[in-house]
């Protein structure tokens, strides 16, 4: 049975989830008209904007521009090189140093305070070059010595780079004490630098273990899990580890196509993890995303252009959305820790995709924090533990499955001893108590009770699924009782099929048959000469007992259950026949043909 927690905890765990969701979409509205600025404190909602390409401002076509300005709403046929800049007075020089915050900047923004470059560093993309300095999701954090600062007119200057896909994007700009400013800048520096490093750091060393487990245990789970985590690691890497040496088309080429995987991978993971009923999610999931690749690859191509990638990745979006309802729909009907635990967490991963729309329609602000990419941290963590339980229920299965297994094997090793020498020991043992009966008669029983014995502790040597060295083995002891009784046995061995699914059970079934064969032609037919031909029949098995004595009818049964019904009926159970040949002139030929993989259909059955 399902293990279930109550309703009403299951129920007020699930509305926390998407309250918290909710909110953090939501809760930067709050901020939106800020308080008034702290002493020495100068924020600048407005700046004068231009367009040029030129490392030097431009002389004119300047106009006031609100900030926070995003090109792809403000200036959407804009991805070049723009200027903003600020104009401010001052009594007089600050007497320490401040602090230039500017919580949003896309893609690439050199900063300038009365004509001295504050971030040298920086490099912009020149057309058709490697990729510059990529800002955006950092959030600015610039000294500013009070030298820089004039009393009277100051000038701030901000040089901004956009990007053909997602325009560029210049926020609020604030001046003032590091002590006033540094809680604002870690509200944006924790989500979007220190959250992502610790998530990479965890992903990455998952991913090389979820990798280990996985190359022992070839599962589909692992496999997808190990899929996952790969492309989650390679995607932040991109992230944090902005400025490969590539130009900006061929990045935005890889995003897009690792981006479409990753979500295949993630997405199917989800569904794999939830047992959803919903059954059409993964053909829909594979029909999308193949669907949203396809365009992907068609574009690079075809060299189209490259604005046109977000259409590419608008399926995934739906997809998460539809992700999510899939995940809450199963969470309400399980009811289960685990059901809230993953629902929640993709509610709140994709909270930050919705507010990264509302931001860009500017239904809300960007301010004072954006919760993507650590919204990912939540189903990270619910998506470890999933995989941790996972494998200890398999690795439970496992180890319960062992202990059946050993306990099966006892079991046939007792119905072997009690089938086979416990029944010949009981009858020597009764022919012992006889008066007439013959010391012979009871060490030939004794003898067999031995042999079989021997036959059973061969049979669990069995190693790399090797049966002739098994036969080998009950050559060297039969060979030298039949050079006592003038038996010449000749051995031929020649190149046998694969025997794969060898165990040893189905082992000491054909040991048995091949014993039984020899001692009927040792007690039966006065041979004087034995031939034991084992090699292939087609693809099959086959092991050919020949004898020189007198034969006799196959069709007469011989008490006991040890002649030849006995071998016909562990050959069935070993998947296989036994057929014999009794010659006109003398002789018999007793053939074991055994079909290749019928083997292991002996496994936890008795011999």
């Amino acid at each position: 049975m399902r293990s279930r927690v109550s309703a009403w905890p299951c129920a007020a765990l699930g509305r926390f989830l998407l309250w918290l969701a909710l909110a953090l979409v939501l809760v930067p509205a709050c901020w939106a008209q800020p308080a008034a600025s702290a002493p020495l404190e100068l924020r600048f909602d407005a700046a004068e904007f231009a367009v040029g390409d030129t490392a030097h401002p431009p002389a004119d076509g300047w106009q006031q521009q609100a900030l926070p300005d995003e090109w792809a709403q403000n200036h959407r046929d804009l991805d070049g090189i723009a200027w903003y800049r600020v104009r401010f007075r001052l009594q007089e020089q600050p007497a320490q140093s401040l602090v230039l915050y500017v919580s949003r900047v896309a893609v690439t923004a050199e900063f300038r305070l009365n004509g001295s470059v504050l971030n040298p560093e920086v490099r912009f993309t020149p057309p058709g070059g490697l990729l510059g300095s990529q800002m955006t999701n950092r959030p600015q954090w610039l000294v500013l010595p009070a030298g820089l600062f004039r009393a009277g007119d100051n000038e701030l200057m901000v040089r901004v780079q956009g990007d053909p896909v997602t325009g560029g994007s210049l926020s609020a700009l604030r001046i003032g004490p590091a002590e006033t400013l540094r809680n604002a800048w870690l509200l944006r520096h924790v989500p979007q630098q220190v959250v992502p490093a610790v998530l990479f750091v965890l992903l990455g060393t998952t991913f090389v273990i979820a990798l280990g487990v996985w190359w022992r245990v070839r599962s589909p789970i692992h496999g997808h899990f190990v899929l996952a985590m790969g492309l989650w690691t390679t995607l932040l890497y991109g992230y944090y580890f902005p400025e490969p040496p590539v130009t900006r088309a061929v990045l935005l080429m890889c995003m897009a196509v690792l981006l479409i995987g990753f979500r295949w991978a993630l997405l199917g993971l989800c569904w794999r993890f939830s047992r959803s009923t919903w059954h059409w999610f993964p053909k829909v999931l594979n029909v999308a995303l193949g669907g949203s690749l396809t365009a992907a690859l068609l574009m690079i191509a075809f060299g189209l252009r490259l604005d046109l990638l977000a259409w590419a990745l608008l399926p995934g979006q739906l997809l998460r959305l539809l992700t999510a309802v899939m995940l809450c729909h199963w969470a309400w009907r399980e009811r289960t820790w685990q059901a809230w635990a993953l629902a929640g967490a993709e509610v709140i991963w994709f909270s930050g995709t919705l507010q990264f729309i509302l931001i860009v329609m500017h239904v809300i602000p960007a301010e004072p924090f954006m919760i993507s990419p650590a919204d990912g941290l939540p189903l990270f963590l619910v998506l470890v533990a999933l995989y941790l339980h996972r494998l200890t229920s398999e690795l439970n299965q496992a180890k319960l499955g062992q202990q059946a297994a050993i306990h099966a094997e006892r079991l046939r090793i007792l119905h072997d001893m009690h089938d086979g020498m416990g029944a010949q020991l009981i009858t020597a043992l009764r022919l012992a108590r006889l008066p007439e009966a013959s010391a012979g008669a009871v060490a030939r029983n004794i003898e067999d009770a031995l042999q079989d014995l021997r036959l059973i502790i061969d049979s669990l040597a069995l190693s790399d699924e090797q049966l002739l060295p098994l036969l080998g083995n009950l050559r060297y002891r039969l060979q030298p009782r039949l050079g006592e009784l003038g038996i010449r046995l000749d051995w031929h061995v020649q190149a046998v099929p694969d025997l794969s699914g060898l165990t040893p059970q189905s082992a000491l079934g054909v040991l048995r048959i091949v014993q039984e064969a020899l001692n009927n032609a040792l007690r039966h037919a006065r041979a004087t000469n034995l031939v034991v031909t084992i090699g292939s029949r087609g693809k099959a098995l086959a092991i050919d007992i020949e004898d020189d004595g007198v034969g006799f009818d196959p069709a007469a049964k011989r008490s006991g259950g040890r002649g030849l019904t006995g071998m016909q009926q562990r050959a069935a159970r070993l998947g296989g026949s036994v057929s014999v040949l009794v010659r006109e002139a003398g002789g018999t030929v007793v053939s074991l043909t055994v079909p290749p993989g019928s083997m292991a259909a002996l496994a936890a059955r008795p011999a």
